[in-house]
Parts: structure tokens; sequence; C-alpha cells
């Protein structure tokens, strides 16, 4: 249940995001349009958070094997 309510969230979060039209620094040097420069970059944060939680996540499962 809560793995159905955190991809809705997540979905209307990113939806909003791209929505808004904000404007923000460009990290891909061959990306020159604004609307896929969005999509990149919510693309790159999203490679940034599993790149956190990944490693967090074998930590924690190593540590529940050894018990």
């Amino acid at each position: 249940m809560f793995n159905f309510i955190a991809g809705a969230a997540a979905t209307g979060m990113i939806g909003a995001f791209l929505e808004k039209g904000l404007s923000f620094t460009v990290f891909q040097p061959f990306i020159y349009s604004g609307l896929s420069a969005r999509y990149s970059s919510l693309f790159l944060v999203f490679t940034f958070i599993s790149m956190i939680i990944i490693p967090g996540f074998a930590y924690i499962s190593k540590s529940n094997r050894s018990r």
C-alpha cells in the first residue's frame, strides 16, 4: 500500500516540477532546449538520489543478514 502511495505522490511532484517551468542551471553541456533541460536535470537528480539510497540499502540488508 505504501509503495502505491509513494509512487502516486512522486508522480505528482514530478508533474508539478515540470509544469512550473522554473529556470535553473543546465548541468549537461549538449542540451540547449528548456524542456529537455528540465527532464535531463530531473533524471540527474534521481541518479544522485539512487546513488545515495542503494549503498544504504545494501548496508541495512547486510546487517540484517548477519543477525
